[in-house]
């Protein structure tokens, strides 16, 4: 987890001195392995002490649909088919050995309320804050029983119905992004704020595979929320926003048993699409350059002409990087098959084309995103080396065929993409990381002085929580006059797109982005995704994926030719590509 990967270091100034108390709200029923390995993280947190457990009865407010004969059988054959082998929605022993506190009272709806018993019961250990984890509606006079409120999820388009009914919902629209919120509620509504606000991934083909992301991304979000509070201070906690109460759910008044059928059948087509897919085609990823450049104020750029480059034998390249040294011109790129990805280089020619790439540096572990800058006058290599869990950078013995390890910037951190960039007088670090289900979704940001360091945690970290944008992309350029981050689009799939986001602050205490315009995999035929971009004099270098037939009655796609191609630039457009909809 992230708040484990980063030491934190308490601000004197504005962070508490003593450990935040805080209870949970559970329902009263065997707890899922992923509460039990919170509570333990809780407990053995230097940052927050587990006061209290409040059980509740379950509330069934949140089931009063009618509900459907099929869906408890489709979620036992969801389960069973996608079930990981340590499955953190198992039920585990129902006894956390912290104090608890057992509601005893319920209305006629079977709504969770509290008797005055309860309420000083629970006031009585004293409480920072409540965090709410169970299902339903919040108890009756629950939120003046903590000097901080309490807190609470919600997927901002489903209000208060619980966590498996809104993922199914999202499920049955089709959507493949969800919205997860965290807030603080008071007993005074003016003190209400959205301390987290996500835009994450969301599988079209299974409700467990959600529930699981769901669980990770909580459990994530809730303790770097705890860190950042003993850390900075509850009155610097939040997004700079407020949310007056959880919304009522947006499914009107659609049940399930009346969607249960029409559900079935998209999503028996959807798997047998993905199905199909994964048995009759294989993924190749691979490069194209031209001389071309970025728009400054037009709808569209060309591309023209765009060259393929292949692996000769059928494996991957990705992650093209662009450097120039005495005169020459270099592409720093990932190659992978089976094994670990390793880095490779070619070298374009007098005459305009490129050699083959060559290894130049390999380890035990998978290298991608080949970063190369300058700095004080020395080259550095900055590869992902998000498998070793570091951030590490590399100087050249022998440019560019051989490298060694000249610092490691970050330890204990699983940074995927990471990108530096020197502005301002400071150096910038870009990753994305953090935790299961959010690696995709979230952007880190570290400031230093020195390549090597001490590099510090933006104080906003993540400071993007937008899977359509989050991930690095390639190189931050200034365009017009304007600084430009390229990130990932993984709504779609891994990769899907490119977003140009416009950054409007860089700065110690701030960070602000918004999205100016989207590359589509549209550039050749047969592509599917796109998701690396750098530029360098009149070069632009981008990657590109396709899917090849696994047998040879399969038409191969227009891509396996050496080909020209008219990529196109999109300006703030939502990203979609009628053509590579059906590569789910």
């Amino acid at each position: 987890m992230f708040t484990d990967n980063l030491q934190i270091t308490r601000n004197e100034a504005q962070g508490s001195h003593a450990k935040i108390r805080l209870g949970l709200v559970l329902d009263d029923q065997p707890s899922p392995c992923w509460i039990h390995e919170l509570v333990r993280s809780l407990l053995g947190a230097e940052y927050a002490q587990l006061a209290v457990i409040v059980l509740r009865g379950m509330s069934h407010a949140s089931s009063s649909q009618p509900q459907s004969i099929a869906l408890p059988w489709w979620k036992k054959l969801d389960t069973w088919i996608f079930r990981e082998n340590h499955d953190p929605l198992a039920p585990g022993p129902k006894c956390h050995g912290v104090p608890t506190v057992k509601l005893t009272s319920t209305d006629d709806k079977g709504k969770s309320s509290l008797s005055a018993a309860d309420a000083a019961q629970i006031r009585a250990c004293n409480l920072d804050i409540l965090i709410e984890l169970g299902s339903g509606d919040l108890p009756d006079g629950i939120l003046d029983c903590a000097k901080h409120g309490i807190w609470v999820f919600q997927y901002a388009e489903y209000g208060a119905v619980k966590n498996e009914l809104a993922l199914f919902w999202n499920m049955f629209a089709g959507n493949r992004t969800c919205e997860l919120l965290l807030q603080s509620l008071a007993a005074d509504p003016l003190q209400d704020r959205v301390l987290y606000r996500g835009i994450l991934a969301h599988d079209v083909i299974s409700l467990y595979r959600n529930l699981v992301l769901d669980a990770h991304r909580r459990s994530e979000i809730l303790l770097r929320c705890l860190a950042q509070v003993w850390q900075q201070g509850w009155d610097r906690i939040g997004i700079g926003e407020t949310r007056s109460r959880i919304s009522p759910a947006r499914t009107g008044n659609l049940a399930i048993s009346g969607v249960m059928p029409h559900f079935l059948v998209c999503w028996f087509r959807r798997s047998l699409q993905r199905l199909w897919t994964r048995v009759c085609f294989r993924q190749q990823w691979f490069l194209a350059f031209g001389e071309s450049g970025l728009p400054d104020d037009t709808e569209q750029t060309r591309f023209n002409p765009v060259s393929l480059v292949m692996h000769p034998r059928g494996r991957n390249y990705a992650d093209p990087f662009l450097f120039e040294r005495d005169g020459r011109r270099y592409l720093f790129c990932e190659e992978y098959g089976d094994g670990p990805g390793t880095i490779c280089c070619a070298e374009f020619q007098s005459d305009g084309s490129l050699s083959e790439p060559q290894p130049i540096l390999t380890r035990n572990y998978h290298l991608s995103y080949p970063t190369v800058f300058e700095w004080r006058g020395g080259v550095y290599l900055l590869p992902e080396t998000q498998e070793n869990k570091t951030v590490e950078i590399y100087a050249p013995i022998d440019f560019p065929r051989r490298w060694e390890l000249a610092a490691v910037l970050l330890n204990d951190f699983a940074a995927t993409d990471p990108t530096i960039f020197e502005h301002n007088g400071k150096l910038w670090l870009f990753a994305a990381g953090g935790a299961v289900g959010t690696e995709s979704s979230e952007l880190f940001l570290f400031f230093a002085d020195s390549l090597f360091g001490p590099w510090i945690p933006h104080p906003k970290n993540p400071v993007v929580c937008d899977v359509r944008r989050a991930r690095p992309a390639g190189r931050l350029f200034f365009q017009g006059g304007l600084l430009i981050r390229p990130g990932q689009d993984c709504s779609e799939r891994y990769g899907y797109a490119i977003t140009l986001n416009r950054v409007e602050e860089l700065s110690e205490a701030d960070y602000r982005e918004v999205p100016v315009g989207t590359i589509l995999p549209n550039w050749t035929d047969g592509i599917c995704a796109t998701h690396t971009i750098n530029q360098i004099g009149g070069t632009t270098v981008l990657d590109g994926r396709a899917l090849v037939p696994r047998l040879p009655i399969f038409k191969p796609h227009a891509w396996g030719r050496r080909a020209h191609a008219e990529p196109s630039l999109r300006r703030a457009a939502a990203p979609s590509c009628a053509s590579a909809r059906w590569f789910s």
